[in-house]
């Protein structure tokens, strides 16, 4: 009896373990998406921000030869503000998924190893 009830609870430990790695495996594979997303993202916010700057730049110049010019320039500035605004608001929203994410695979992970009955 001992010896059957040893050898359940072996093969549910293996089974355990098993879920365990692969939700870890699963956490990092997230996490490193995650990552690759919000590095790519700040590639998108720097070059945006570059973008902005020459726009400003050539808004400059513009106003000191032509007034119609630097009118036209200024909207663009606005308008590709606006639109950096919205980026950093997707930003912030996709930020704050991957912290949500993190936050339910570690206690995923937590509840599994909860569950472990070597502990």
């Amino acid at each position: 009896m001992w010896e059957e009830a040893a050898r359940t609870a072996a093969v549910e430990h293996t089974v355990l373990q098993h879920v365990w790695r692969e939700e870890k495996a699963h956490k990092d594979r997230e996490i490193i998406e995650l990552a690759t997303d919000l590095d790519d993202a700040a590639g998108i916010h720097a070059e945006v921000m570059l973008e902005l700057q020459v726009h400003i730049d050539e808004a400059n110049q513009g106003a000191r030869g032509n007034a119609a010019e630097a009118a036209e320039a200024r909207e663009q500035v606005v308008l590709d503000t606006r639109q950096h605004a919205e980026s950093t608001v997707e930003l912030k929203s996709l930020l704050a998924e991957a912290r949500a994410t993190i936050t339910t695979l570690q206690r995923t992970q937590d509840a599994l190893f909860a569950c472990l009955p070597f502990q």
